[in-house]
Order: C-alpha cells, then sequence, then structure tokens
C-alpha cells in the first residue's frame, strides 16, 4: 500500500505545520493504513495521493540530490488569539516559513535531510510573536532485498500552543521548548509473513516565561523523557488482506511534582486486520489490552480494552472519506500528572472539484482522563478530564507548478472538569501561500 504523495498533499501538510497548535507529546499506537504491512497493494489511490505531473514542482537536481526548496506565507485571523475563558481578543498573525529538503536515493539506500524557520508576528499581541526551527535526518538501508532499516531523528525549537489550557493567558513571552526524537523501524518482508520492530525516543525540555509584575511561569514540569518498544507479526491471507498481533511496551520519565515522582510505565497488546479492498476501502482495525501504570503514590493503574482505526473509503474515485479513532495511553502534557488515556476520533471527506482544486471537511472529538492531577493550590490528588471538539473546512488550489494558495477555517472547543483550568472556544481562518521551486 505505497503512498505516492502529490503536490496538493504537501501544500495541505504544510498549511497543518503552519496554524497547528504544538501540544506535547502524544500517545503511540500500532500505526495504521500508513505504516507496514504494505505489501506494494496499491489498489486504491486517495484524492490527495493522485498524483498530477502537469502541476508538480520543479525538483533541483544536484548530480545525484534532489534540493526541494519551499517557501511559507500565512495569514491568520482568530476572534481568541490567548484562547482565553473570558474577554476573548480577536488578532491576527502573519508567519513567514522557508524549507528545505534534500535528498538523495541509491538503488537500495537513500538518505534525507530536512530543515525549517518559522516566524510569527502579530498585529496587537507582540508578547506572542516567536521564532521557531528545526531539522531532520533521515536514512534507509536495504540490508537485503527482504530486509531494510529506517532511521529518523529530528531536532526543533518549538513553542509551546497559547491553545494550551495549562498555559497562564498573561504570560508575557510564548513558553518555548526544546524537542529531540529519534525513530528506528526494521521490517522483514516474506512472501507472506511480515516482521516489523520499532523502538522510538522523545524528549522535551521546557523553559520558563515572564508574568506581570516580575513573576515566572516555570514550564519544566511538563519536561519528560518518552520511551516505546513495539513488534508486530503480518500474515498475508490474501493480497488484499493481512492479519496481525503485536505489542507495545512504553516508559515515561517525569520531574517530581510536590515531591513525588510521575513516571508510568504501559504495555499494550492487540490484534487485527490490515487490508485494502480494490475501489472500496483500505486501512487497519486492531482491538486489544492495554494497562498503564504510575508511580505517583495511591494512583491506581489503568486498563481495559484498547483500538486504533484508520480507514480511508471510496465512495468515487474524485471523494475520499477518511475515518480514525483510538484508545489509547496518553503522556501527560501537564505538571501533577504521570498521564491517563486518551480516547479520540476523526471523521475528514476530501473532494477533487477540479484537477488543481480539493475541497475539504472534517470533525474531531476527544478526551483525555488524567490521574492524579493535582489542582492549583490543593496537594490532595484527584483525577482531571478534559473533552475536546474540532472542525475544519479548507480549500487547496494549485495555481500553477510554482504557486499553491490554500484557504483553512477551523473551529476548536475545549472544555475541562477542573474549574481552575482554562476552557475556550476560538474560530480561526489562515490563509497561506505557498512558493516551491
Amino acid at each position: 500500500m505505497p503512498v505516492v504523495r502529490s503536490a496538493r498533499s504537501v501544500s495541505l501538510a504544510c498549511l497543518a505545520l503552519a496554524t497547528a497548535p504544538s501540544r506535547g507529546a502524544a500517545g503511540q499506537d500500532f500505526g495504521g493504513i500508513g505504516q507496514a504491512p504494505q505489501y506494494s497493494r496499491g489498489f486504491n489511490t486517495a484524492v490527495r495521493e493522485r498524483p498530477h505531473p502537469e502541476w508538480a514542482p520543479f525538483d533541483i537536481d544536484l548530480d545525484g540530490l534532489t534540493l526541494k526548496p519551499q517557501l511559507n506565507i500565512t495569514s491568520l485571523f482568530t476572534d481568541n488569539e490567548k484562547f482565553a475563558t473570558t474577554g476573548a481578543r480577536s488578532d491576527e498573525s502573519f508567519r513567514i516559513q522557508p524549507a528545505l529538503s534534500l535528498d538523495a536515493d541509491g538503488s537500495r539506500d537513500g538518505f534525507g535531510l530536512q530543515a525549517f524557520a518559522a516566524r510569527t508576528e502579530y498585529v496587537r499581541s507582540s508578547e506572542d510573536n516567536s521564532t521557531e526551527y528545526g531539522g531532520a535526518a533521515t536514512g534507509h538501508l536495504d540490508v537485503r532485498h527482504d530486509l531494510s532499516i529506517d532511521l529518523r531523528v529530528d531536532d526543533q525549537h518549538l513553542v509551546l500552543s497559547r491553545a494550551d489550557p495549562d498555559v497562564p493567558v498573561d504570560t508575557l513571552a510564548p513558553v518555548e521548548f526544546e524537542r529531540q526524537d529519534f525513530r528506528a523501524t526494521i521490517i522483514q518482508t516474506l512472501p507472506t509473513i511480515q516482521l516489523q520492530g520499532v523502538f522510538a525516543l522523545r524528549n522535551e525540555d521546557y523553559d520558563t516565561a515572564p508574568l506581570p509584575q516580575g513573576a515566572v511561569y516555570d514550564a519544566s514540569g511538563r519536561n519528560g523523557t518518552y520511551l516505546s518498544y513495539s513488534g508486530r507479526v503480518s500474515y498475508g491471507v490474501s493480497p488484499a488482506v493481512a492479519v496481525f498481533v503485536g505489542a507495545l511496551y512504553g516508559q515515561g520519565f517525569r520531574p517530581r511534582e510536590n515531591d513525588e515522582d510521575q513516571d508510568s510505565q504501559g504495555v499494550n497488546f492487540a490484534g487485527g486486520v490490515n487490508f485494502d479492498l480494490t475501489r472500496l476501502a483500505r486501512g487497519e482495525l486492531a482491538l486489544g489490552y492495554l494497562r498503564q501504570s504510575y508511580s505517583t503514590p495511591n494512583t491506581p493503574a489503568d486498563s481495559g480494552f484498547a483500538f486504533s482505526a484508520s480507514v480511508e473509503y471510496f465512495p468515487t474515485q474524485l471523494t475520499t472519506v477518511s475515518l480514525t479513532g483510538s484508545r489509547q495511553a496518553a503522556p501527560s502534557s501537564v505538571a501533577g500528572s504521570p498521564g491517563g488515556i486518551g480516547l479520540s476520533g476523526s471523521v475528514t471527506v476530501d473532494h477533487e472539484l477540479l484537477r488543481n482544486l480539493i475541497v475539504s471537511a472534517g470533525v474531531t472529538a476527544g478526551q483525555v482522563q488524567y490521574r492524579s492531577y493535582f489542582v492549583t493550590g490543593d496537594n490532595a490528588p484527584g483525577n482531571r478530564t478534559d473533552v475536546s471538539y474540532g472542525a475544519t473546512l479548507a480549500a487547496s488550489y494549485l495555481m500553477n507548478r510554482l504557486v499553491s494558495l490554500d484557504l483553512q477555517y477551523s473551529y476548536a472547543d475545549d472544555r475541562s472538569t477542573d474549574a481552575l483550568r482554562r476552557s475556550y472556544s476560538a474560530d480561526r481562518l489562515a490563509v497561506t501561500l505557498r512558493l516551491t521551486r
């Protein structure tokens, strides 16, 4: 099930990068339609994957290396720039984001380098002006015809979004943090059996931000290191269907809060089916069991069923309906909690209105139940539940090989059972001009 990326899919990915808030560590699952097992099926092609060579940008050939420069310019308007519970204030921001990738592909092996920088300026809230940057290196090694190794390393300097409900509204500067990721994947594909092993590591280190009257918001309680080891065995029942079983072990290491540990560890066992049915649907469904335990004293473990679903349905060649859902361990992004369980789902519809125009609509919903969350001013541990909803309307228009235009409207609603934690709703409208070479 190889993924063939068109210029249009890259365009929306860049829009998402330019407008989506960074919310800290995310949970891990067993994969989805973009991961193994793949078996080179290629029975279906999603709207955003369909290649259109007549609209593809010109890459720069450097004697065996391919250089891909890009520049995104985004104008964003929101009716609640601080994501405040009350006293919402509208604002407009401008973001300039150059990016560069350099790829080399040999007959068996390959590597790639990527880099980006982004500067965001606000019209009214100049205290939220920020600079982000980062880079990544990827490598692919074919040990032999049926055995491959993929490596990826990321290092980024990012800004925590105002959409995070635990960041004080009145900070006089954005909360900056460093994030490092490493991922190693080894895959052996036999005629009907595929073996996969993955090791993933993430480290996050948060800075402080000034508050009025000389106070300081210390975000170091969010610091964390997260490890996961996973493996799966897949069996190809037919060219279109494979069944699999898998296991994942994860650890989270967090700084002490209120003189108590916030570390966690957990396991996830699952089995399911991966399919690609011609002219109908493709995806992956998995069902299993999870158990997440915490080092915080008197904090009970979370356990129960786990599932993940990622399905694309093709009612016509011009329309793709994508459905996702999961219940999995959720590393905490707040001080005072070692983690919890997250439940999420989404539905997205992409329609190719013209060969160079795709329109989209989507809805999302999510819930995270945090364990042993310490309410501000009270050292008695309790639980906290956050619930979020969202909706998006978008259009991506290719003007020519070098220029494209993206338009996206989004609505977000975020609520919590903790009355001292921010709840909010916000509307955002973003227009992105993308220049490629």
